[in-house]
């Protein structure tokens, strides 16, 4: 039978132990940075990114220049409907799990609909050094449900996707994690979420770039008070003035 000393004794073993472990592997090992917590939140492609750069504002503000207000931040760009004019290069690169993101993108255009019609497109998101294929497996861990990335179907250049549907006249937050199709109108009286990883040769400057676009995408029968809930930054004459 052990006696209680012994015992005491191979419990302080233990605990010198895992005190050696906690030395050796800091906290820093294993936490993610801001950078990476930042990343993360713009990928749910809501408000939550822009809430949370209005946050920490005075940290985010030296990383890219921000405009502030009503409880939310945002990267402003010059003009949204123009290509070269879309892009914030960022004062100083974001660093997710190796992966280089250098410059900011807010887009709007007008798409044709399955009806003919002309429908609203939105892209934001950030510019990253390296090919589509290593950047989407470093980023994954750090993508919200990125277990569901998956490369897009029925296009012929590489990319990735994760894709949520809605009925225009469904609540606002309900919002179908099912599949949807990269290159494709949206259907009638639908709206799309996706997040999109692919190439690019578009971006800050007048020189083509060769790197990764990694950005959220809103499209479809697009309601001001879904505009409202997931970009806070659009005020009203800009959705007005698509």
């Amino acid at each position: 039978m052990r006696t209680f000393n012994s015992i005491v004794k191979d419990c302080g073993s233990i605990l010198a132990s895992l005190v050696t472990i906690l030395v050796l592997c800091p906290a820093t090992s294993i936490a993610t940075t801001r950078d990476e917590q930042l990343f993360r939140t713009f990928t749910a492609c809501d408000r939550s990114f822009f809430e949370a750069l209005a946050a920490e504002g005075s940290h985010w503000s030296a990383v890219m220049d921000l405009t502030t207000g009503g409880g939310i931040a945002y990267p402003k760009v010059e003009d949204r409907r123009e290509e070269r004019t879309r892009w914030q290069p960022l004062r100083r690169p974001l660093n997710v799990n190796g992966v280089t993101l250098i410059a900011y993108y807010d887009a709007k255009d007008l798409s044709p609909t399955a009806t003919g019609t002309l429908g609203k497109r939105l892209f934001w998101g950030f510019l990253a050094e390296g090919e589509p294929a290593e950047v989407v497996e470093k980023l994954r861990p750090h993508i919200s449900d990125g277990e569901r990335v998956a490369p897009a179907k029925d296009v012929d250049w590489p990319a990735w996707i994760r894709g949520e549907w809605k009925y225009a006249n469904e609540p606002l937050g309900h919002w179908k994690r099912e599949e949807v199709s990269l290159g494709k109108d949206t259907a009638p009286g639908q709206v799309e979420r996706v997040l999109i990883i692919e190439g690019t040769e578009s971006g800050p400057g007048r020189k083509p770039v060769t790197g990764t676009v990694v950005e959220c995408s809103l499209q479809g029968d697009m309601l001001p008070t879904l505009l409202h809930l997931n970009r806070p930054d659009l005020d009203d004459a800009s959705i007005e003035n698509w």
